[in-house]
């Protein structure tokens, strides 16, 4: 009789493990594909970082002439430190907008390297 109730408490270990084991395996697999997926973010996210990167600094180095414009020529009539700083000077400049109660607003940050500036 004990045997037979040994061999009755394999039969129904056996089965519960049978019955049991499609949810673990399903499981596996959810876990499987959730792994999959956040690798795919992943890879998806460095292309990003990588492209980011590429806008911001060149692959290989580059020789930028300093400045990058052509250099203007001096100005022929100058004027005496000295003087300006006793009577100062004018400065000939071009007005576009004519607005005197423009105030510049406070800086705001809208530079992203996806963007630029």
């Amino acid at each position: 009789m004990v045997t037979a109730k040994r061999i009755l408490f394999i039969i129904c270990v056996v089965i519960f493990n049978i019955s049991i084991a499609p949810f673990c395996k399903a499981e596996e697999l959810n876990e499987a594909k959730s792994l999959e997926e956040k690798i795919e973010d992943l890879k998806e996210k460095l292309n990003e970082a990588e492209n980011r990167l590429q806008n911001l600094e060149p692959s290989k180095p580059e020789n930028i002439s300093d400045p990058p414009w052509k250099e203007q020529p001096f100005p022929s009539n100058i004027v005496q430190i000295s003087e300006v700083m006793k009577n100062g000077t004018k400065i000939p400049f071009e007005v576009i907008v004519n607005k005197p109660d423009y105030k510049r607003p406070a800086y705001e940050e809208h530079w992203y390297s996806r963007t630029g500036r």
